[in-house]
């Protein structure tokens, strides 16, 4: 999933970012891989009597090939894990410093990601013993993500030129992206049956009800509003609306439940983001925290509401807890690694693109 974003995003920006784009996505999930493998999936997943963090009995994969179960789980949580970070790139592409950035997603997955995976996931911590429901990575990885987007989008600042027009450079890319990352999202929501004895065809349908049902809320809103007029990048991420916002309830709900939350979590998301980009006058880059942020969230309530074995209170709570514990631990890291490396890359490299001043590429020779 973390190359089918790293196309969403980069088809998103302006020609001369596009490689560096992806270049962050991609870079940013083997580190996290790395880490993953010495210590993360450990803290996550190890069998501990606290309720807040794990210990290192798993680490460096120590007794995980033993069972294909045990391997089986490292393996697909692995996935969540790179993911996370990767989406967050959105949020701060076309300024970020490379350097800064690779060990801000380690640090990030090390004091973020894994304690909300361990509260979550892991029969020990306390917001599984509080009965939080999260299917699939809805507050694991789509809030703690969003919400920490929108620190890193406030304290790098806007871009230079942020008032200025501009259009995506290449919307076949988003096009691919979105297909790419609509089949990796069947494979984590229909994989994660196994951890929950769940039929893997309703998870599947729910999936792809609640990504037509956020197309449709959004489109409702495109014809209300003047232009009046669709556009292929709005519908492309309402898909991705849609999807984010299923994860938590994909194996709870009904086929019809599902397309309904869709229409509400699109209808909601497009006019938050209307009201985003107005008011908010935060450099977002590509929006993360309504299409992960904001959607993640209506889909713990939704899964409150829907799913039988959930409380609307406990999930609300859980939600709650998650983002604000992401929004302060974001913005302590980012400070504290401020203070030793640089964010930002400086005004000429940002004028002239990443792409020629750090990678010497470009995305298209348009003269070969």
């Amino acid at each position: 999933m973390p190359f089918g974003l790293s196309l969403f995003y980069s088809g998103m920006v302006r020609k001369k970012n596009a490689v560096a784009t992806i270049y962050k996505s991609v870079a940013a999930s083997i580190f996290v891989c790395v880490f993953w493998i010495a210590i993360g999936h450990s803290l996550a997943f190890s069998t501990s009597n606290s309720s807040l963090i794990g210990n290192f009995d798993l680490s460096f994969l120590n007794s995980i090939a033993n069972t294909s179960e045990s391997l089986y789980l490292f393996l697909f949580q692995m996935g969540f894990a790179i993911l996370a970070p990767s989406i967050m790139v959105g949020s701060i592409v076309e300024r970020i410093n490379l350097n800064f950035w690779l060990v801000f997603s380690v640090l990030w997955s090390l004091f973020v990601y894994v304690p909300v995976a361990y509260w979550t996931w892991n029969s020990s911590g306390f917001l599984s013993s509080m009965g939080v429901v999260d299917f699939a990575g809805g507050n694991v990885v789509h809030m703690t993500s969003g919400f920490s987007s929108l620190v890193l989008a406030i304290y790098i600042g806007r871009r230079k030129d942020f008032f200025s027009f501009r259009k995506s450079h290449n919307l076949s890319m988003v096009v691919i992206g979105t297909i790419l990352l609509m089949l990796g999202w069947f494979g984590f929501n229909a994989g994660s049956a196994e951890f929950h004895n769940t039929g893997t065809a309703l998870i599947i349908g729910n999936t792809f009800l609640c990504a037509v049902g956020s197309f449709i809320g959004w489109f409702i809103v495109d014809m209300l509003y003047t232009p009046r007029r669709p556009t292929l990048l709005g519908a492309l991420v309402s898909i991705i609306v849609g999807l984010v916002t299923i994860t938590p309830a994909a194996n709870g709900i009904t086929l019809g439940q599902a397309l309904l939350l869709g229409m509400i979590s699109g209808l909601i998301c497009h006019l938050g983001l209307r009201y985003y980009r107005a008011f908010g006058k935060v450099d977002d880059s590509l929006e993360v925290f309504i299409t992960h942020g904001l959607a993640s969230f209506i889909g713990a309530i939704g899964t409150g509401v829907l799913v039988a074995e959930a409380s609307l209170k406990t999930n609300m709570l859980g939600a709650a807890i998650t983002a604000v514990y992401s929004l302060l631990m974001t913005a302590v890291l980012f400070k504290l690694l401020g203070l030793v490396l640089n964010p930002r890359v400086s005004t000429d490299k940002e004028e002239s693109g990443l792409d020629k001043t750090f990678h010497g590429e470009e995305i298209v020779h348009l003269n070969n």
